[in-house]
């Protein structure tokens, strides 16, 4: 998934006022890519402990 620039704006000021860190829009956005494909990982990685605890039982 590719973040809409307006999603690489909104991080970007939430991560200044957070962290007081200024990212480029190409760092922000390629961080955001990183973090949808991790929590992408994490859901499947739960997709399929659902399926393997359902065909335990």
């Amino acid at each position: 998934m590719v973040p809409s620039d307006e999603n690489v704006q909104r991080f970007k000021k939430l991560f200044k006022k957070k962290y007081g860190v200024d990212y480029t829009d190409e760092e922000a956005k390629k961080t955001l890519e990183r973090l949808v494909l991790f929590f992408e990982t994490l859901i499947e990685i739960d997709q399929r402990e659902k399926i393997s605890v359902k065909t335990r039982t």
